[in-house]
């Protein structure tokens, strides 16, 4: 006759009950009860966690679904942000390098270069004329160089003003980022998970109930690293022995051309 467990819906104690009994009473709490209703209730108790575990796992695996774009791309705007800012102190040192120095030294080469032909067309006993347009030449040399490095700076102010829009932005990604992850301080995922593939599978894990807990979909997702490593290796090995056997099939028809 076969034996089935029933609980006790007083006491919840476990029951051994046969299976042609309708009803028992409970050796823990003295409570009659009716096998068909326990079994009955149960079941329903069973069902009920079942889905609230499939819930809790949906929950889950939505949560990691929204965390997967700023995840995988926090890396990689922290990094944009720092070449940005590296390459926002380079352009500010070049406009320091125009305003302080490029100036004067510009400058200075216009005029001795003007003085020099002047100085050429003295000797050669040049008319007034010749130093009257060589004069205007120099000025407007002066001018015309003054003016290309203002369009320079300009120009150069433009791309900085540019880049910084850029790295507030990035300032912005990486905000957003930090206040879900307070959100979300409960879903504790390494940093060798934050990448779309794993995360990719560690959701699916979570919502095919494959995994019942982060730590263990993270443990299968290793699993298939592992896999994936093993696999790559054979199809090395293969590769370096088709190789090898090409090379001794050629070695052998060498020797025999010979």
């Amino acid at each position: 006759m076969k034996i089935q467990k029933v609980e006790c819906p007083s006491c919840g104690s476990a029951l051994d009950v046969n299976e042609d009994e309708s009803l028992v009473k409970c050796q823990y709490c003295g409570c009659n009860v009716i096998v068909e209703d326990a079994r009955r209730e149960g079941y329903n108790y069973e069902m009920g966690k079942m889905k609230a575990r499939s819930k809790s796992l949906e929950e889950l695996a939505n949560r990691i679904d929204a965390l997967m774009e700023p995840l995988s791309n926090h890396s990689k705007v922290i990094k944009e942000r720092n070449n940005l800012v590296l390459k926002c102190d380079s352009l500010g040192a070049t406009i320091q390098k125009y305003e302080k120095r490029g100036k004067l030294m510009s400058y200075g080469y216009v005029s001795c270069g003007a003085l020099l032909i002047m100085l050429i067309l003295r000797l050669a006993k040049a008319s007034t004329g010749s130093f009257l347009v060589w004069g205007i030449i120099t000025a407007l040399s002066v001018l015309a160089f003054a003016f290309f490095l203002i369009c320079k700076i300009d120009s150069i102010n433009a791309d900085i003003d540019r880049i910084q829009k850029q790295i507030a932005d990035c300032d912005k990604t990486i905000e957003d980022y930090s206040n879900l992850k307070k959100q979300n301080a409960d879903i504790d995922i390494p940093k060798k998970y934050c990448n779309k593939k794993a995360l990719t599978y560690i959701r699916d894990a979570i919502k095919s109930q494959r995994a019942q807990t982060l730590e263990y979909a993270c443990s299968l997702y290793d699993d298939v690293l592992r896999q994936e490593e093993t696999i790559k290796l054979q199809k090395e090995q293969i590769r370096l022995q088709k190789a090898n056997m090409e090379e001794l099939r050629r070695q052998g028809e060498q020797r025999y051309e010979r």
